[in-house]
């Protein structure tokens, strides 16, 4: 059975005429009445009483007609659904993301766009930069939003859409306090504070390697998973904190944020999807980042 069986069917058992149904789905009466025949042999029974003065339905036909309406009107919401996915108007939408991005961008872009396509549903997941990619490549996620600092991902769309340099978070009471920026060799032998090289391999050996001077670089280095963290240790005297720009929203007391003068790479945030993904909603979403 095909939905030209179903169409004609319904047609018919609405219209109770042959002619006026022919019209109505845009064909000619005989193939039409070639359909019902067909439709009722392949059900072995018959749907319609003819005569030459009116057309009736069966009881047969009249305990089928109301699902046969159904399947019809399930096929059209189908079509719907799948026009308006296509479009990126519904569905789930899987995100992944660096907690720093909720301090940023990203929160007001999950606003309007869940305003403009309240059909689109959300799935964030709290992920770090490397553990992203590989969602990413196993098509776990949608969309990521991450810092890819010198990640291979030909495969990926990638739109930087936040950069900014990184700063020391000084305690008070160290003597670089009273500088207006630090250098390099400013932090020679100092105890730093930074995130876990697991989560961005490449970029921490940047930082790294930025802050190192005449081969030297710090004493240590406390691994924190949060930049909330690394300044609330700073302002403890546990270390100097190298955070983006945007933690100074973290101030506290007995911490001060100095520029570093180094050659230290950009804190970007990226928005990264697969290159083969057919998926607007995801596509869609970086234009409200930017």
């Amino acid at each position: 059975m095909d939905l030209r069986h179903l169409r004609a069917f319904v047609a018919v058992a609405e219209e109770l005429h042959f002619g006026r149904a022919a019209r109505r789905l845009g064909i000619a009466q005989p193939p039409l009445s070639l359909t019902i025949r067909q439709l009722e042999r392949e059900l072995n029974t018959r749907l319609f009483e003819r005569s030459s003065r009116k057309v009736a339905l069966t009881r047969e036909g009249t305990a089928l007609v109301e699902g046969a309406q159904r399947l019809l009107r399930g096929v059209v919401d189908w079509k719907q659904d799948a026009i308006s996915m296509s479009r990126g108007d519904q569905g789930l939408l899987r995100i992944g993301f660096v907690s720093a991005s909720m301090d940023g961008k990203l929160p007001e872009a999950i606003r309007r766009f869940r305003a403009d396509r309240p059909r689109v549903e959300f799935e964030l997941r709290l992920m770090d930069s490397e553990t992203q990619k590989g969602a990413l490549r196993r098509r776990e996620l949608d969309l990521g939003i991450l810092r890819a600092y010198q990640y291979a991902l030909s495969e990926f769309d990638v739109t930087t859409y936040h950069s900014e340099r990184y700063v020391a978070g000084i305690p008070s009471g160290h003597s670089l306090a009273k500088r207006k920026s630090i250098s390099a060799r400013a932090v020679r032998g100092e105890s730093l504070i930074m995130l876990p090289r697991r989560q961005q391999p490449a970029l921490r050996a940047a930082l790294e390697q930025g802050l190192t001077a005449k081969g030297e670089g710090p004493r240590s280095i406390q691994e924190v998973d949060l930049e909330a963290t690394a300044v609330a240790l700073a302002a403890a005297s546990v270390g100097i904190a190298i955070v983006p720009q945007s933690s100074t929203q973290y101030a506290r007391a007995g911490v001060v944020f100095r520029p570093i003068r180094a050659p230290l790479p950009p804190a970007e945030f990226d928005a990264v999807v697969p290159r083969a993904s057919s998926w607007q909603a995801a596509r869609d979403f970086v234009s409200y980042l930017l």
